[in-house]
């Protein structure tokens, strides 16, 4: 017989870069209701609305779970446990999305993520996922295998001039058009 560890943690949502790096071991159905913790991830998100997702690790149990909020367009949520989660299937199509973390409050960053994923894990089967559910199921496996929304931010190069045309003088005076100059 296995001995579950029963200590309950503060209910306290991680914020440490480094410990969210940690990736996830598998879990069972079993283990998460022994340990407490999806009463525990149930409870950190009625606390905190703006949540659609929060997996284990961001509260101290780096487990292979997530519990996802998801809001239909009635506006009715439901709750989706996941356990050991792996994607079968995404769309090649990708949609850029502004994305938040409860473990970093007040950040944001822009992220690719597939427009719809196909995830099979050991509670549910298969699920199909698509545009907003998609982003949030992404980020939260992102979490298991040790990302932070950080690690798939879209970095922007910012021009400090205006755009120089091909057919436009070139910038360094040479008097020749910049695409027979310096734009080669």
């Amino acid at each position: 017989m296995r001995q579950v560890a029963t200590e309950r943690k503060p209910l306290v949502i991680v914020e440490d870069r480094e410990a969210l790096r940690e990736v996830s071991r598998k879990t069972s159905a079993r283990e998460m209701e022994e340990m407490g913790v999806w009463a525990l991830l149930k409870k950190v998100l009625d606390s905190r609305p703006e949540g659609a997702g929060l997996a284990a690790i961001q509260i101290g149990y780096p487990l292979r779970a997530a519990l996802l909020r998801l809001t239909g367009d009635d506006g009715t949520t439901r709750d989706v446990g996941l356990i050991n989660p792996r994607v079968v299937a995404r769309s090649a199509q990708t949609v850029r999305w502004e994305e938040g973390c409860l473990s970093f409050p007040g950040s944001y960053v822009n992220v690719y993520r597939p427009l719809a994923v196909v995830v099979e894990d050991d509670v549910n089967g298969r699920q199909k996922f698509h545009g907003f559910e998609a982003a949030v199921v992404m980020h939260e496996l992102d979490h298991m295998d040790g990302f932070t929304m950080f690690d798939r931010e879209v970095k922007t190069i910012r021009r400090e001039g205006p755009k120089i045309g091909r057919n436009d003088p070139c910038p360094c005076g040479s008097g020749k058009k910049y695409k027979k100059c310096c734009g080669r």
